[in-house]
């Protein structure tokens, strides 16, 4: 079994206390869903789980269910009460992105960290003399560490457009099912 550094552990129990679910904790720190409960059985923490308990009937016109069965398609969604919750949640700002979209981000956000935890090994080995580096690779690294954040600032407008689209298509199907 692999030990986990500090650190890492620290950041596994503060990501679950705010409020983040065990399967992204375990994602985002690339260990397994039972790491992180075990960790926050050790602390003491106990998770609820997200349960919808709330059922809404909705009674719909033939017009207004084809556009729902519209938006389905469009915005791919595997039935009518996914798509309904994500236009909910859309519209009330949560980020909503398609699987795809979602596998995406979650890919370049490990591979982010992956990366500037690379580049800081390097630079604290240079900087520890143990890893020789010309003044052309320290330039190198140098900008490397300039960009990654400015990769993540661009990364974050990514879910804020997303975010701004979810609210312009729900505002777009409420429009619609009005009839204006």
């Amino acid at each position: 079994m692999i030990k986990i550094s500090d650190k890492k552990s620290r950041g596994i129990i503060t990501a679950v206390k705010a409020g983040e679910s065990v399967r992204a904790v375990a994602k985002s720190f690339s260990v397994s869903v039972s790491t992180v409960r075990k960790y926050c059985a050790q602390e003491g923490i106990k998770r609820e789980r997200k349960t919808r308990q709330n059922t809404v009937a909705v009674r719909l016109s033939a017009e207004e269910a084809k556009a729902l069965d519209r938006a389905v398609v469009e915005l791919g969604y595997k039935n009518r009460s996914d798509c309904l919750r994500g236009l909910v949640r859309m519209g009330m700002g949560f980020v909503e992105l398609s699987h795809a979209d979602a596998d995406g981000m979650d890919e370049l956000r490990l591979q982010m960290r992956r990366i500037g935890t690379n580049v800081n090994q390097m630079a604290r080995a240079a900087n520890r003399r143990d890893l020789a580096l010309m003044r052309e690779e320290w330039d190198t690294l140098n900008e490397l560490r300039a960009a990654l954040p400015k990769v993540r600032i661009f990364l974050q407008s990514v879910v804020m457009e997303h975010r701004r689209k979810g609210v312009g298509i729900f505002r777009k199907y409420r429009v619609n099912a009005d009839g204006e």
